[in-house]
Formats: C-alpha cells, sequence, structure tokens
C-alpha cells in the first residue's frame, strides 16, 4: 500500500470483510480509496449455518453464547462477531472485538477509529438472503439506521440505537448504501 500513491482499493470477502473494516479502522493514515464489502458479518453473526449445524447438531444457536461471552472464547474467531440478541448484556460487556469496533461499548480509541475508517471514499456493502453463511444476511447493513435497509427478515432482532452518537458513523442520505436487484447467473465449477 505504501507504494501505491494514488491508493487502493481494498475487497474483503464474509469474515475477511469484517477484518478489512476493523483493519480501516484501526490503521491511521492509510491509503484506501475504495472499500467493498463482500457478505461480510459487519453487525456480528447469529444463525445456524450448515458448517455449524454439523459441528454442533443441536441447539447451536441457542447455546453458543455460552462458549462465546467467556474469555476463552473470545480466542475463538466466531465468537469474536457472534452477536446474540437475546444476551445483549454478556455480548455488550464481553466482546473484544465486534462491540468495539461498532462503537457499542464506550473505548479510548473510538475517535480514532471513526477518522480513521472516515478516510475512505466509497463503502460498498454487498449481501444477499442466499448467501449460507452470514446469518442475519442483513448483517451487512447497519440496523440502527432503517433507511439503509431494503427489506428486513421480520424475525431480525434489532440492536438499540447507539449512545453515543457523537463517535457513531452516520452516511449522508445521498450516499446511503443502495439495494439494487441483478439477474442471477448460475455459476458451474
Amino acid at each position: 500500500m505504501a507504494n501505491a500513491a494514488r491508493g487502493v482499493h481494498l475487497l474483503g470477502y464474509s469474515q475477511g470483510g469484517l477484518i478489512c473494516r476493523a483493519l480501516l479502522a484501526t490503521t491511521p493514515d492509510h491509503n484506501v480509496q475504495s472499500f467493498i464489502s463482500l457478505a461480510a458479518p459487519q453487525m456480528g453473526q447469529y444463525g445456524d449455518t450448515d458448517y455449524l449445524k454439523w459441528l454442533f447438531p443441536r441447539h447451536m444457536k441457542s447455546n453458543l453464547y455460552r462458549l462465546c461471552y467467556t474469555p476463552l472464547g473470545q480466542g475463538v474467531s466466531i465468537c469474536n462477531y457472534w452477536n446474540d440478541p437475546h444476551h445483549r448484556e454478556l455480548y455488550l460487556n464481553s466482546s473484544d472485538f465486534l462491540a468495539l469496533l461498532n462503537d457499542e461499548r464506550l473505548h479510548p480509541n473510538a475517535s480514532d477509529w471513526k477518522r480513521n475508517l472516515l478516510r475512505i471514499q466509497r463503502l460498498v456493502l454487498i449481501g444477499g438472503p442466499d448467501d449460507g453463511v452470514i446469518t442475519p444476511w442483513q448483517s451487512r447493513w447497519d440496523p440502527k439506521n432503517p433507511q439503509n435497509r431494503p427489506e428486513i427478515s421480520p424475525n431480525l432482532p434489532q440492536n438499540p440505537s447507539r449512545t453515543r452518537p457523537e463517535t457513531s458513523l452516520k452516511f449522508p442520505r445521498e450516499s446511503s448504501p443502495k439495494t439494487e436487484n441483478h439477474p442471477r447467473i448460475p455459476l458451474k465449477i
């Protein structure tokens, strides 16, 4: 990146999209011009996915918080972004990654992280209901801002508003994330 005088474009897929956003927030003076996040759990994961059902065939979603919201669990990658709406206080008090990154818990770097993230010129968030891994799939939007949500499943838990608006990210209406319907192209590999 240091050799790219005109800046770079950053693309992150799935968990990589969340990691890229964390890098953008925590890296001062980066030269990323555009950040494209594909099917990334920006607001966390809460759902039974095929690979988790295979590992934990019974009651995974309702019990994973017992592991994730412990010091040991915070060392497991999915636990870093597990966001159980039924155990909100545990999430807020135990999450060492997502709650801080999303500015849901007070921390001394919040203003710096916001300033660093706002250095990008273009933010593109892409996700859809056929993902099959990230659940709820709407996690790619900020569920606190209904203008950024084209459609939300009736059973998608809503998060309370941020308590510190001075550090929360807000997008002007004209630059809010947009959703467009594109034809499906079957891929055969």
